[in-house]
């Protein structure tokens, strides 16, 4: 089967988006890294005969992130009643039709948030405001936008809450995330933190889609 989701976003959406700094990853997905921070525009579709798709709008620290996630982020809206933005995309028509529509929505909602959050500055602010289940997962990504902004003293607190948060969770997967945490308090500590972070950042480029 065609995908006319990905032919509509190479028509419509990627050439509005491009200007702002977005490229394509992977069929549908556009991607935008300003100040170490990824910009995600990802397109869901779902299994049944409509293709009905909806778009998240996410972003990621890469260094602290070693594969894309979709938090921090959102859903793009309906404009009735702020519900999730369901749309079909089965056919060419269909599809393009969705594509305009999800381009506004792109332009009201994904951009303005995007261009809140792309500084460490702006994204540990952003931090600051979420609530997530995982809240060692929020304290780590709290400690390296804190690092990145030049925030010491704050990134130790976060990145200490996370390992102490990440040994009461003590499932085996948390060692990998406590280690983590201790070698950016260490090389904070040492004052070249910068370079661990670039180092991270160059090691998880790939899984996000940089080329």
């Amino acid at each position: 089967m065609a995908d006319e989701l990905a032919k509509a976003v190479t028509r419509i959406i990627y050439p509005a988006v491009k200007p702002e700094g977005f490229r394509r990853a992977g069929k549908r997905d556009l991607i935008r890294v300003q100040n170490g921070i990824i910009h995600r525009l990802d397109f869901q579709v779902s299994g049944g005969g409509g293709r009905e798709f909806c778009v998240t709008a996410c972003a990621n620290l890469i260094a602290g992130c070693d594969a894309p996630v979709l938090m921090p982020g959102f859903r793009l809206t309906r404009d009735t009643d702020g519900g999730d933005l369901w749309l079909p995309s089965e056919s060419s028509e269909a599809a393009e039709r969705s594509a305009e529509v999800i381009l506004g929505s792109i332009c009201s909602e994904a951009l303005p948030y995007f261009d809140a959050i792309r500084t460490p500055a702006g994204f540990s602010a952003h931090l600051a405001t979420e609530r997530w289940g995982s809240m060692h997962h929020l304290s780590f990504q709290r400690g390296v936008s804190a690092t990145l902004d030049g925030e010491a003293g704050a990134a130790r607190r976060h990145l200490s809450d996370a390992v102490e948060l990440y040994e009461a969770d003590g499932r085996a997967w948390c060692a990998n995330y406590i280690e983590r945490a201790n070698h950016l308090l260490a090389a904070l500590d040492r004052g070249d933190s910068a370079a661990l972070l670039t180092a991270w950042t160059q090691a998880n480029g790939e899984a996000h889609g940089i080329r």
